[in-house]
């Protein structure tokens, strides 16, 4: 029985990443978005109010706010999500955290990190989508 869980277990995840592995290296269209990009170079999504947007941060379904893409920054096993992440805005360590984009320039790394010169807290950070979006985080 515990065979057959493994097996379901991993086929689950490889459809899940599968159906999320679309590569997102692709900044937004339009200069006066602003979005987080990973330091890695992949898109981890658009910060807007609208979470109908395929590529909000603040839509639970899309592939950049859904807690099951290996992209989101609200998978606690992702690289972006995790609190042991290389890349992720929880992991107090890294030095690699993704980069807040305003308006197509960078204004920070949002990172639980505080010893990193640009940082924004990832608590304030979240607080901030979560009064933006209250479905999320």
């Amino acid at each position: 029985m515990r065979r057959n869980r493994d097996k379901t277990k991993a086929l689950l995840e490889e459809l899940v990443n599968r159906l999320f592995a679309e590569e997102q290296t692709v900044r937004p269209a339009s200069p006066g978005d602003a979005y987080l990009m990973g330091a890695d170079g992949r898109y981890l999504g658009k910060i807007t109010p609208d979470s109908s947007d395929p590529d909000a941060l603040t839509n639970p379904y899309g592939r950049h706010g859904s807690r099951y893409s290996p992209y989101s920054i609200f998978n606690p096993t992702s690289p972006y999500g995790s609190k042991e992440g290389e890349f992720s805005i929880h992991n107090p360590h890294t030095t690699t955290p993704p980069e807040l984009y305003l308006q197509g320039k960078p204004a920070g790394r949002v990172t639980a990190n505080k010893k990193l010169p640009d940082a924004i807290d990832t608590e304030i950070f979240l607080s901030r989508l979560e009064t933006a979006n209250p479905q999320i985080c």
